[in-house]
């Protein structure tokens, strides 16, 4: 999750995820907006023909952060551009998918944002870290080049920027063990104090089988050392996280119905341990559990992200869709659902290509499988503003609240331009002028 603060706190409506992938050039970071609708009770359907999952295979999800007049990155001036890091608030981007070297550190909420000059070292596949400072003030940047992916080594090379190092600086650290970057989680890579923390795997003498570790590279002294993470009972290691909360180093994952989270102590001088945080059982401990799993690929949850301030809050994958946990309450939130984004996406390429009905169909089959947002009756409205669908839009309107959901300025907004387009001016004007909340000059300018 990416968070700004200011002078008065200010939060992000989404976060930042990274999902494993096959090395194929894909970027693995997305943003995810979050939901509204947390704690409203949802109509669940299945699809008897068993494709609900069509549309939101993992290697068809879109990787890149397209930027458009609605996004709010197109003040970076370009098409588009890829996330491969964030920290409070801001991101990291480059603009090219393979072998990147065109950096911008941005900050989305105030629009600020820096330029990097081009790194010394180019090669297609990297492991990013990055850290910064909600003001942009103070900020470090990390690059691990990887040569030969999956392929071991002893030996990190790195590439490092800074606020303090205004100049790439180009570092090597050498193991005693032989080790290659974990490219599921390429972005990633986590700097604390100075200290650089990567997922990896090690060569281990007793067992063929890749070891899953922690690089960490000491800055100051230019040292890598290769840690062993926390023991488990499951080998299937798709279901891991490690990133940051509260100032922590947390690892942590899902086996067997149960969230098992580890905490790195450092205790000086190079040493450091694994401490138990938390270890809960979700099928007897969460309420709607058994409900949620049933959506999961393989019966495997997974662990997508860690709260950024709070150590008691995780964020879960259950086939496409994202729950918010906190171990001290009993159910799972939903937060995002990638097949609702989906279905709302569709409906929004016909809204704009002029093919109302075609949007209004895909609106009503839509229901059969997942319940609409906010966002997806702003898209249904628009379809019918566009297509002159004035009797179908007043309904689409009036039923909102069926849904659970309190019509917004927005979709005003929409019913507004809906009547003004089919030249029904009067009303329009009626409509603006019973708004329960004050109305835009944006919406006064429809009619």
């Amino acid at each position: 999750m990416s968070r700004h603060t200011g002078g008065e706190q200010q939060v992000l409506k989404g976060f930042f995820l990274t999902k494993f992938i096959a090395i194929n050039g894909e970027e693995p970071v997305r943003f995810l907006p979050t939901s509204s609708q947390q704690g409203r009770k949802r109509k669940r359907h299945h699809n008897a023909d068993g494709d609900k999952d069509t549309y939101l295979t993992d290697d068809g999800d879109d990787v890149a952060f397209p930027v458009d007049t609605n996004t709010p990155l197109n003040f970076l001036g370009h098409d588009i551009v890829h996330v491969v890091g964030f920290s409070d608030g801001c991101l990291l981007t480059t603009l090219e998918r393979d072998y990147p070297m065109t950096y911008m550190i941005c900050n989305p909420v105030n629009k600020q944002h820096i330029v990097l000059p081009k790194p010394n070292l180019a090669t297609r596949v990297l492991v990013h870290g990055f850290t910064c400072d909600a003001t942009l003030t103070h900020y470090k940047v990390v690059r691990a080049l990887v040569f030969k992916p999956m392929v071991y080594t002893t030996i990190l090379t790195l590439e490092v920027f800074s606020s303090d190092l205004p100049q790439w600086r180009q570092l090597n650290g050498t193991s005693p063990f032989r080790f290659f970057l974990n490219m599921g989680l390429r972005f990633s890579a986590v700097i604390n104090k100075g200290v650089t923390y990567f997922a990896g795997y090690f060569e281990k003498q007793t067992t063929n089988r890749p070891c899953i570790c922690i690089l960490v590279f000491d800055q100051s002294k230019e040292m890598l050392q290769v840690m062993e993470t926390p023991p488990r009972e499951d080998d299937f290691d798709s279901c891991q996280f490690f990133g940051m909360s509260d100032g922590l180093i947390v690892y942590g994952y899902y086996e067997l119905h149960q969230l098992i989270i580890w905490l790195l102590n450092d205790k000086g001088d190079g040493k450091r341990e694994w401490s138990l945080k938390h270890k809960v059982n979700l099928k007897s401990t969460v309420e709607n559990y058994l409900e949620c799993a049933k959506d999961a690929r393989d019966g495997y949850i997974k662990l997508m992200a860690f709260h950024p301030a709070n150590t008691e809050v995780f964020y879960l994958r259950c086939g496409a869709k994202t729950y918010q946990y906190h171990v001290k309450k009993p159910r799972f939130e939903l937060v995002c659902d990638f097949e609702q984004q989906v279905w709302t996406a569709m409906i929004v390429g016909f809204a704009f290509h002029g093919y109302g009905g075609c949007a209004l169909e895909l609106f009503h089959e839509m229901q059969d499988t997942v319940m609409p947002n906010q966002v997806t009756f702003v898209a249904v409205l628009t379809a019918c503003s566009h297509g002159g669908l004035v009797d179908q839009g007043l309904k689409v309107f009036n039923g909102m609240k069926m849904f659970g959901i309190e019509p917004g300025v927005e979709h005003y907004g929409c019913l507004v331009d809906l009547l003004a387009r089919a030249g029904n001016v009067s009303e329009a004007k009626s409509v603006i002028q019973k708004m329960p909340m004050k109305p835009s000059g944006s919406i006064w300018g429809l009619c």
